[in-house]
């Protein structure tokens, strides 16, 4: 027999006053299948000064496509250049930025990652205001971070050209160089996470074309 002490009281059955447990989201993520106009965007998000673009992706094929693809940016025809974070067609990482919206000038890693296709991992691009030092980085839980490649060398100095063009996810100018894969989360100045988010959006952003959330 279970004796209580003076004061105490057994507790309330569920139910009975008490709080409900909130489940945590589900896991989610951005499928999108190397089509035309299928991407997710957002209103205008500009970058300066120092840069750090994080993402947890899944390439169909990380060794790159016939065509570069867009994990995030703000690129169109010109006058409206402003910046990307992709993978190019050799399968290495690359940072592009314009600081007058008409030409792009462009680094990329060293080397590509050498994951095996279908893979889900962290890929990261660091870039100095002062100095312009561009780095490439992989990692496996957003976390801890290892270089991919060298440090490469750049004239970059924190200013980006801004334009009221939304902020793209997997494309450029509203659906060219489709990703294809899967995108589970951006860390950016406004960051992306369709965590709770199944056959919806994530709070600001739309998504266009074939572009969908599901549950991981």
């Amino acid at each position: 027999m279970l004796l209580l002490g003076r004061n105490v009281r057994p507790l309330d059955p569920p139910g009975a006053g008490q709080s409900a447990t909130i489940p945590p989201p589900t896991p989610a993520f951005l499928q999108l299948n190397d089509t035309i106009g299928a991407y997710a965007s957002r209103a205008s998000l500009n970058l300066s000064g120092s840069i750090d673009l994080q993402a947890r992706v899944s390439f169909v094929n990380w060794n790159g496509e016939v065509l570069p693809q867009i994990i995030i940016g703000k690129t169109a025809s010109n006058p409206n250049q402003s910046y990307s974070f992709r993978m190019q067609t050799t399968g290495k990482l690359n940072w592009a930025w314009s600081t007058t919206g008409v030409s792009l000038q462009t680094r990329q890693s060293t080397q590509r990652t050498f994951f095996t296709n279908g893979t889900v991992h962290w890929i990261r691009v660091t870039v100095a205001a002062t100095g312009g030092d561009v780095k490439f980085w992989t990692g496996d839980d957003g976390l801890a971070w290892t270089q991919l490649g060298a440090t490469v060398g750049s004239t970059f100095d924190g200013t980006i050209h801004a334009t009221t063009l939304p902020t793209e996810i997997g494309s450029q100018d509203g659906g060219g160089l489709p990703f294809n894969g899967r995108i589970y989360r951006i860390n950016s100045p406004i960051p992306f996470n369709p965590d709770g988010f199944v056959a919806s959006s994530p709070p600001g952003w739309s998504m266009h074309g074939a572009a969908q959330i599901l549950a991981v």
